[in-house]
């Protein structure tokens, strides 16, 4: 079995991936695109969420590894 973790960020969305002892496998990066200004951050939640799904699941290319 292996547990993995997802971090949803105001730039990107990142897996990590433990085994079950909490060994360190692995971990999968995806940015989002943002437009920025001074004072501001703002992020089309769908591009968020497809960046969730990508790094999740399936879209987690770590998770279905074997080691």
């Amino acid at each position: 079995m292996k547990i993995a973790g997802l971090d949803i960020g105001t730039t990107g969305c990142k897996c990590t991936v433990f085994d079950e002892q909490g060994k360190y496998l692995g971990k999968a990066y995806r940015d989002y695109p943002a437009r920025r200004a001074v004072g501001s951050h703002e992020i089309d939640v769908s591009v968020l969420m497809e960046g969730v799904k990508r790094r999740s699941g399936q879209g987690c290319p770590l998770a279905h590894r074997s080691y």
